[in-house]
């Protein structure tokens, strides 16, 4: 694979800078390994932040952010994404987005990374991979019509996508940033905010039929849910999300 400059964004404000040493440690050792990589990171305490991360490799940069909360910290990161083309002065070829409480169990490679040059990567919901039910066979995208998140059901949508990890070529992710932070800016400014806030525009955006034919979309190993069995739900872990108590970490 060709040597890349990979840049992953990750948001963490208050109790979620806990998880940054192993989300950075777990980078380090098993995220597009053979490729300069460097962690952009978004947080409303910096100096706690700097003294959490671990001395590897990889580098760093840190953007200071206010803390909203939830959803505000969820439904405004593609707002902070928008702005990457004024804070850094050397663009990556690649941005990638986990979320704080990420752990890469296993090595990642050029899997991850889209065919084209305008494309994006996605991964596939593991709530409703293997277990789609009649009333949501493809998950649950915003359905109100007056959100622009709404999805119109008769359109083709391969699967549901989580909102712990997806990426794209650079400026494919910074367009999709953009669009996403005006569309929900837009919502809000109606009284409106999506169903699964920034998930549901991110599944709005990815499944037009003109994004859905440069997009690459992983298994549910990318966003494993720590709880899962492997063997009882068929694919291996690689990037797991790990179990906490979202009341006591949002608090």
């Amino acid at each position: 694979m060709k040597d890349y400059h990979i840049g992953i964004l990750t948001i963490a404000t208050g109790k979620y800078i806990k998880f940054l040493p192993k989300l950075y440690a777990s980078i380090n050792h098993n995220f597009l390994v053979d490729n300069k990589i460097t962690c952009y990171l978004f947080t409303d305490d910096i100096d706690a932040a700097k003294a959490l991360v671990p001395s590897t490799r990889l580098s760093h940069e840190y953007f200071h952010i206010e803390r909203h909360g939830f959803p505000g910290d969820t439904l405004y990161r593609y707002r902070h994404f928008s702005t990457l083309d004024e804070r850094i002065a050397k663009k990556p070829d690649f941005l990638f987005y986990s979320d704080a409480d990420m752990f890469v169990v296993s090595k990642v490679g050029a899997e991850v990374i889209p065919t084209e040059k305008v494309g994006l990567t996605a991964t596939a919901h593991p709530g409703f991979y293997l277990y789609r039910t009649p009333q949501h066979p493809l998950g649950t995208p915003e359905d109100r019509p007056e959100s622009k998140a709404y999805v119109d059901p008769r359109r083709y949508r391969p699967y549901y996508v989580a909102g712990g990890f997806n990426g794209g070529a650079y400026e494919a992710f910074i367009k999709m940033s953009k669009e996403i932070s005006a569309n929900i800016d837009d919502d809000y400014s109606r009284g409106i905010i999506a169903v699964w806030h920034d998930e549901s525009h991110l599944n709005e955006y990815v499944t037009r039929p003109e994004n859905l034919q440069n997009l690459k979309i992983m298994t549910p190993s990318y966003c494993f849910a720590e709880y899962n069995n492997p063997r009882e739900v068929g694919y291996p872990p690689k990037i797991v999300a790990l179990d906490k108590n979202h009341d006591e970490v949002r608090s």
